[in-house]
Formats: structure tokens, C-alpha cells, sequence
């Protein structure tokens, strides 16, 4: 079947900007989403998806950019994906947020808010990230720079991010801004270290290789944990490696490993094996301390993290005599603030060791009035009788938002108000428009956890009608 010829549309004005980052402009009223275009550009696009109702391209060639771009300070900026607006004024990502958040309350949710405010600003906005994680390739992304050298390549192993839409690909970074030191440096050592030592990095389509992937997580007092992934237990590979690493970096508090010989890098269902000093990290917050582990969740931008959950303790407003639920607690984090103004509060988190984490957490605060609930939000709440009835709720889920028969259990609970934190306006929005049959929004205000990235976290304040 003959491939169909590439269409290209000239000059296209951007207007505005979709959840998602693209670009939106419109082509004799249809609308258009152009990704990597912002408010301001006049753009040459190649259309790469034609609906009905919308089309889908990428910018062909930008023939007017936008005032409101800048420099961006990144050599990768471009072609890794993880800072998509580094290249706009970080003033203007704030105002784009603020729409995104509107936009999806306005479009979705479709009830009626109260004026959103300006987005709380992240005080950093280089190397604000507490944890990275690293994929190791024998099939790297080659740079079109490195290609038109002529040169014959001899070196296709790297160690860094995913291409956007490539999951076989990987970019081999050099420097990435997102972490503190030593982050930079103990990639670059163990990716210098594999390839002098001939160790064989994995390749993603065919699922063979011997390293997968490195996971450093630090602390704001400057501990770091760092976790490696193999596919087999060749302990006389994977000692001499850590051993060189620790050697090489004294200031490393725990250094752990995992065997993973399944097809996806997920570490949650695999055993942790200790190598070497703590077997956590820990992280200040608001006068608390979090044990934090390898499969700990814990809001990966520790200074705005602070913020938010002083934002929840100010909506959730708690009393002597409340009793509160934090869903989707993850390490307590939320439930320890808490805790010292209600009368109970009880988590309930997924993930075993995170749950775990929260009830030490809780104990070494010396903080005794928490109950932490390992099991699936939604089939816990399902349980007649099995948790008390909350006056208020917290409720942080993942990016796909809350399962409906969350949303019902909810609004079955009669709590008084709930607090909805999410890191994805649209799903919220979508929770929101169930929930608004019985509470309404009292309160909402959007705080940037991600600089130079098109995520934003959204806090709601429900109260009961």
C-alpha cells in the first residue's frame, strides 16, 4: 500500500496552549495541536495526525518565534524530553500552568470555581530533584550532529533518559541540571566504568544485557541513596562495580541493587539487596524526618513539597476531635503533618515497604496517633465497617486520578471537606465534576513542583453542600 504524501501547512499562527504543552493554532477554523510551538510563534507545520475535528503536527520550521523565549541552558535541550518549555521565560510556564489548570476545570470539570490566583513559583529552578533514574542501551539515540560527521561509530552503548515516543531509545547525557551533585558524576563514572570494564548494556527491544538501570535519590542535607538494576546476580561483576563506586564516593549513604529479569523496569515487585551503609536516606521537612527508601513514593521536589503540604494543612484546617483520612499516603508524609491537630488520622497506601516507611517515619516523630493501612485504595474503602468515618479527607492519587468507585466511596463518607492534590489537572477535573453532586469548591490553588516541564500540581479545597 503506497505511503500517503506528508502534508505541510504554512505559517501557522500559535493562540494558545493545550494541557499537554503543544502549541494550538487554527487553519480555516480547525483546530490544530503543534507540538513544541508556544503563544506567539508563526510556525511551518507537518502534520502528522488529521481528525475529524482536530489535527496533530510538529513544527517544520518556526519563521517567527515567540517574545516570550529564552535561552535554553541545557546542550540536550531538544532532544531529551524532560524540560519541554526550558526555552520559555519561566514567568510565562507560570501563566501557561494557570491556563492548563482553568482550561481543564472550564472544558471537564464544567462547575463553578473560584478565582485562580497566580501559581506558586518554585524557589529553584535548576537541580530541584530529589530523585532521578537513568536507563542504560546498547542502541543509543544518535544526535543527527553525530551522524553527519562521516565519522564510522563504534560507540553505541549510553546510560541517561528515553527519547520521547522511542521506548528502545536512549539519550546519553553528559550533564543533566535536574539534581544536585554528586548525581552528574556517579552516572558518568558508572557509565565509564561499564564500558572500560566491557560490561554489556541492555537492550531494550530484545530484552537481553546484563545493566538496566540507575536510580539516585538525594537529600536536601546531602545524602544519597543509589540503586542499580542487573538482569542477573553475577556477583563477580556486580561486587568489583559497587565496590568501585563506593570507593569512588564515600559520601554515598546506602547503595543497593536489585535483580530485575522481567521485561519491564519496575522495582516494586523485586527484593532490595543491600550493599553498603544505611538502608534509607532521610529528609527534613517542616521540622519532621522521612525515612526514605528505594521504593519509598515521596514528592521528588522536596522544597515546593513543603509548601503543599502546608497549603493542605491550611485547607484542611483540622480540629482536636477530627478524624482524618490520607489517601494514597505513601510514606505518611501528609499524615504526620497532620497528625499533631487531629484526633486520629488513618493512611492508606498500596505499596508495602512505603507503608512500612510511614509507620517508622510516625514513631521516630514520636507521633502516636496515626494508623497506616497497607491495600488498594479502592478496595479498602469498599470494606463495610472497616475504616472510621472520616470529617475530612486527603486525597493525592496518581496521574490517572481516582478510580469512580473512590469518587462514590467519598462522597458516601459524608466528611466534612476534602482536600484534592493532583499532579494532573484533567483527571481532577474529572473527579471534580462527580463530586461537585455533593461538595463544592471552596478554594483551589496551583503550586509549580516541575519548573521547565508542563506538569503542574493542583490543590482543591471541598466542602459539603
Amino acid at each position: 500500500m503506497p505511503k500517503r504524501p506528508t502534508k505541510f501547512i504554512p505559517s501557522v499562527k500559535i493562540d494558545s496552549i493545550a494541557s499537554n504543552g503543544s502549541g494550538i493554532g487554527k487553519v480555516e477554523g480547525k483546530v490544530i495541536f503543534v507540538a513544541r510551538s508556544i503563544p506567539g510563534d508563526v510556525v511551518d507545520v507537518r502534520v502528522t495526525k488529521e481528525r475529524t475535528s482536530f489535527d496533530e503536527g510538529k513544527v517544520a520550521k518556526r519563521i517567527v518565534s515567540s517574545p516570550l523565549r529564552s535561552e535554553a541552558f541545557c546542550e540536550h535541550f531538544g532532544t531529551c524530553g524532560g524540560c519541554k518549555w526550558q526555552d520559555i521565560q519561566y514567568e510565562d510556564q507560570l501563566k501557561f500552568k494557570r491556563q492548563i489548570v482553568k482550561d481543564a476545570f472550564r472544558h471537564i470539570a464544567m462547575v463553578e470555581i473560584p478565582e485562580i490566583g497566580n501559581v506558586l513559583p518554585a524557589p529553584a529552578i535548576k537541580r530541584y530533584r530529589n530523585k532521578l533514574e537513568y536507563t542504560f542501551s546498547n542502541k543509543r539515540f544518535l544526535p543527527i550532529e553525530e551522524i553527519k560527521t562521516g565519522k564510522e561509530i563504534e560507540n553505541f552503548d549510553g546510560l541517561g533518559f528515553h527519547i520521547p515516543g522511542r521506548y528502545d531509545k536512549i539519550l546519553h547525557l553528559k550533564e543533566c541540571h535536574l539534581q544536585e551533585e554528586p548525581s552528574n558524576a556517579i552516572r558518568n563514572f558508572v557509565y565509564d566504568y561499564a564500558r572500560s570494564n566491557h560490561l554489556i548494556f541492555f537492550d531494550l527491544k530484545k530484552k537481553t544485557g546484563f545493566l538496566r538501570n540507575l536510580i539516585i535519590r538525594n537529600s536536601t542535607s546531602g545524602e544519597v541513596l543509589v540503586l542499580f538494576s542487573f538482569s542477573t546476580n553475577d556477583q563477580q561483576v556486580i561486587i568489583p562495580m559497587l565496590e568501585a563506586v563506593r570507593k569512588k564516593f564515600p559520601q554515598i549513604t546506602c547503595m543497593q541493587y536489585v535483580i530485575n529479569s522481567k521485561r519491564n523496569d519496575t522495582i516494586f515487585d523485586l527484593e532490595i539487596k543491600h550493599f553498603s551503609g544505611r538502608e534509607y536516606i532521610n529528609e527534613l521537612i517542616g521540622g519532621y524526618k522521612f525515612r526514605i527508601g528505594a521504593k519509598s513514593f515521596f514528592q521528588t521536589n522536596t522544597v515546593q513539597a513543603e509548601k503543599l503540604y502546608e497549603l493542605a494543612l491550611e485547607y484542611a484546617a483540622p480540629k482536636q476531635d477530627d478524624t482524618l483520612w490520607d489517601l494514597y499516603c505513601g510514606v505518611g508524609s501528609i499524615s504526620i503533618f497532620m497528625a499533631k491537630y487531629c484526633k486520629e488520622v488513618i493512611g492508606i497506601e498500596q505499596i508495602e515497604e512505603a507503608v512500612k516507611d510511614a509507620s517508622v517515619n510516625a514513631a521516630d516523630n514520636n507521633i502516636k496517633n496515626t494508623t497506616f493501612i497497607t491495600g488498594d485504595v479502592r478496595k479498602k474503602l469498599l470494606e463495610p465497617g472497616e475504616i472510621a468515618n472520616p470529617d475530612i479527607i486527603i486525597t493525592d492519587p496518581p496521574r490517572a486520578g481516582m478510580h469512580p468507585d473512590v469518587v462514590r466511596a467519598l462522597m458516601d463518607s459524608n466528611a466534612g471537606k476534602i482536600v484534592y492534590i493532583s499532579c494532573n489537572p484533567s483527571t481532577q477535573a474529572r473527579d471534580m465534576k462527580e463530586l461537585s453532586k455533593k461538595y463544592k469548591i471552596e478554594k483551589m490553588q496551583a503550586i509549580d513542583m516541575f519548573p521547565h516541564t508542563t506538569h503542574i500540581e493542583n490543590v482543591v479545597l471541598l466542602v459539603k453542600i
